[in-house]
């Protein structure tokens, strides 16, 4: 905080309680986001944007359960594994 100024001091306050609320409120699940960067195509149609933003834009799309992207890293685990 750093300042006299009490107007800022609560300005930084609020600000940092909307970071943690903003945040909070997204909650992507790691393993979503990255299976959806092997993603190329959604409906049909190439995917254009694997930016962190594209790919949260992507996994609210597709809306995959956790557990079904747990199945999918398993399978690949076990395909990727020397017998």
């Amino acid at each position: 905080m750093g300042s006299d100024d009490l107007d800022a001091q609560l300005t930084a306050i609020n600000n940092t309680r909307f970071l943690f609320a903003n945040l909070l409120g997204k909650q992507y699940s790691a393993r979503s986001l990255a299976f959806c960067c092997l993603v190329e195509t959604v409906d049909g149609e190439n995917w254009p944007d694997y930016s962190p933003e594209g790919i949260e834009r992507m996994s609210i799309q597709l809306d995959i359960p956790d557990e079904v992207v747990s199945q999918y890293w398993e399978t690949l685990k076990k395909k990727s594994m020397p017998n």
